[in-house]
């Protein structure tokens, strides 16, 4: 009697104890898929669309004659903290205008993302490097007219948007500087990227 009275017993407990475990196996699994953890190498890659305006120095009036055309990022780097991120930068953007004239303006940068809060998926990004302007003839025969170097920065915003747990579509507001020798170029980029953490 004792030992089947112990018996029930035991499953009793065990019967209310697996259903616990499991519970508390799947919060954690799912605390680790949603909580925006970070840790190691990171990889990110998108597509947008960059609205390009120039300033001519000596010539008064500002930016002026803006256009829009696509544009491809590619981020990488290390995590410093669950708040810090760095790494570097790939941008380019390109537009073929009505007179058979392609022009592209890309950077390569040194980039910071900083996360207020470290639970959250918001971050904003500063960064600075190398800009690079060139334009061509268009069409089949296509030839150099015009290239230079100059300095690029680069302010923006996001929000990791996790969709697995190493994985987050990530949605960006960019605003980009190039400064040549004698003009500036400014491109504020809306793009949506795939973050590998």
């Amino acid at each position: 009697m004792r030992v089947a009275l112990s018996f029930a017993t035991m499953v009793a407990l065990l019967i209310g104890f697996v259903p616990e475990a499991s519970a508390q196996g799947k919060r954690s699994t799912l605390r680790e898929i949603h909580r925006n953890y970070r840790e190691g190498f990171w990889f990110s890659a998108g597509i947008g669309a960059g609205n390009e305006a120039y300033d001519l120095d000596g010539v008064d009036g500002g930016f002026g004659d803006d256009v829009t055309g696509p544009s491809l990022t590619v981020k990488l780097g290390g995590t410093v903290s669950q708040s810090l991120l760095l790494g570097g930068e790939l941008y380019g953007w390109t537009w073929d205008d009505s007179f058979d004239l392609d022009e592209t303006l890309s950077s390569a940068m040194f980039i910071a993302q900083w996360y207020p809060a470290t639970q959250a998926g918001f971050f904003v990004k500063g960064g600075f490097g190398i800009a690079h302007f060139e334009q061509r003839t268009g069409g089949r025969f296509s030839a150099l007219i015009d290239e230079e170097t100059g300095f690029g920065a680069v302010l923006g915003a996001g929000y990791d948007i996790r969709v697995g747990r190493n994985v987050s579509i990530t949605p960006t507001l960019d605003l980009y500087g190039h400064s040549y020798n004698d003009w500036r170029e400014r491109i504020v980029n809306l793009g949506v990227s795939v973050t590998f953490h």
